[in-house]
């Protein structure tokens, strides 16, 4: 098995809130492949209920979700998985059956529903399918154009050979009651978690889903957010400036429109400006002299 983190370049990097495996210690994990290579290696279903350490045939870990808060032993934790998966072809078949009354397999059942979502998001961006991802996320105000934004934003800022997604229960967005589930996107490259790394799926009642991510999000318009505050520059448009740096309904002074724009001109002059991608959301604006 794998977990996120670990030594690069002779820094050791670990996630928060993720337990780790440690040698010569007995646990009882819950894994799965994320990946369709059967040559990858198997992750923790999330970083704190799929490992339970065991000591003397006694759970020593806590529980925080309550699957097993009224077990102890690893005997009758073994016994109830087996309650679970019973009338099944297999474990697994069972907890994507959906069938069941059981509250425990009816929770496990919808975080095996939002692992799979996440990871068929994860396969199409890796695989560049615009057509596919545009039906995916269904977001009206999105078109192709602004879905391949999307998956290049994914190509410049992860390793795609290596991205995946793990469940993050401890995440600030994860609500399993209320049918959201909050995942950390790894990959080779990871140094600590932010909220790039973040991915939000939320089921509404009408069974869509909903998938939030700075790069879903916010990518495919940051360009053209770029340009038309350099237009509104370029043109001294200083109501039109005012009102474009307006956030949350909340009134820009005039003057500090005219100050964005007075700035713009000792610093560059009269040169017209091209805007050049970085990464990240960073963008970088230059005249014709790279200045």
């Amino acid at each position: 098995m794998s977990q996120s983190g670990g030594v690069y370049k002779n820094k050791n990097y670990v996630v928060k809130g993720m337990q780790y495996v440690e040698a010569d210690k007995e646990y009882l994990l819950f894994l799965n492949n994320f990946q369709t290579d059967k040559n990858t290696p198997y992750f923790l279903v999330n970083p704190t209920q799929g490992m339970l350490e065991i000591k003397e045939d006694t759970l020593m870990s806590s529980d925080p979700s309550g699957l097993f808060k009224n077990l102890t032993k690893k005997s009758e934790v073994l016994v109830q998985l087996k309650d679970i998966s019973n009338g099944a072809e297999s474990i697994d078949q069972g907890l994507n059956s959906g069938v069941t009354e059981e509250p425990i397999q009816e929770k496990i059942s919808d975080v095996m529903k939002a692992e799979k979502d996440a990871q068929e998001l994860i396969k199409i961006i890796k695989e560049k399918d615009a057509a596919k991802l545009f039906q995916l996320l269904h977001i009206s105000e999105l078109d192709l154009e602004g879905v391949n934004e999307i998956i290049e934003g994914f190509h410049v800022n992860f390793d795609l050979n290596t991205l995946s997604a793990v469940l993050y229960y401890d995440g600030y967005a994860m609500s399993p009651e209320g049918g959201q589930y909050e995942f950390i996107l790894t990959d080779k490259n990871l140094k600590e978690y932010s909220n790039e790394n973040s991915l939000v799926i939320r089921y509404e009642e009408d069974g869509s889903r909903v998938y939030h991510n700075p790069y879903i999000r916010y990518f495919p318009y940051a360009e053209k957010m770029i340009l038309r505050y350099l237009d509104l520059v370029d043109k001294k448009n200083v109501t039109g400036l005012a009102g474009f740096l307006n956030p949350d309904d909340v009134d820009v002074p005039i003057w500090v429109a005219e100050e964005a724009i007075s700035q713009y001109e000792n610093y560059f002059g009269l040169e017209d400006l091209s805007v050049r991608y970085i990464n990240r959301f960073i963008f970088m604006a230059e005249d014709g002299k790279l200045k």
